[in-house]
């Protein structure tokens, strides 16, 4: 079952959720929004978030932006987005992101975060999980992103035989209290992740377990 709808360009403030209806955001501004969730459950399921802008989110539950899950075989697909004053005081200060049960989640294009701030994962904070998930990046920047604990920009867990295929992560002027100034990753439990190209500047860890 695919549902689909397109949205044209407006700005949209405030909170809100995804109608079991809603299955895309396109070439839409997002401002001040929080914690919008997105569940994509079912098999063959797919959600499209295509060329939005989200700015100044705040969250006190997980992802201050976005909060997705995606299980069962569905999919979701996020291309040339960005992401900008996002804040969690939970984790991932733009978004949170599940993949299990043989899902798929594809980042197109470029998307990009900065001055966001998370717990855990300062940006962006994904677990992905189960045989036959898969995780698909091709380009992410994280600018200026903080974590009150690890990853500070981008934190990723990959266990249970799921995949993780990157191409591009660039991490510039990011930090965090606990570990991983730029990202935390961690592959267990027969979890795969392929990474083509990482780029580091100027970020630390004050704690200093990896900067």
């Amino acid at each position: 079952m695919i549902f689909l709808l397109l949205i044209s360009c407006f700005i949209i403030r405030g909170s809100f959720n995804v109608s079991a209806a809603t299955a895309s955001m396109e070439n839409q501004i997002y401002d001040g929004i929080s914690n919008r969730q997105i569940n994509v459950l079912y098999p063959n399921e797919i959600y499209a978030i295509n060329n939005c802008t989200f700015s100044n989110c705040f969250a006190t539950g997980n992802g201050g932006a976005l909060n997705i899950k995606v299980f069962n075989g569905a999919s979701i697909n996020i291309a040339n987005c960005t992401f900008t004053n996002c804040i969690s005081t939970a984790n991932g200060g733009a978004i949170w992101l599940d993949i299990y049960a043989g899902s798929t989640s594809t980042f197109e294009g470029l998307i990009k975060f900065k001055n966001c701030t998370g717990n855990v994962g300062g940006a962006l904070h994904i677990k992905i999980g189960g045989i036959n998930s898969k995780l698909y990046i091709n380009e992410m920047q994280f600018q200026d992103c903080y974590s009150t604990s690890t990853g500070g920009g981008l934190y990723l867990l990959n266990q249970i035989s799921a995949h993780a295929y990157i191409e591009q992560l660039s991490f510039s002027n990011c930090s965090s209290l606990s570990s991983g100034g730029g990202t935390q990753i961690i592959s267990e439990s027969k979890g795969f992740i392929q990474i083509n190209q990482m780029t580091v500047e100027d970020c630390q860890c004050i704690n200093g377990n990896g900067g």
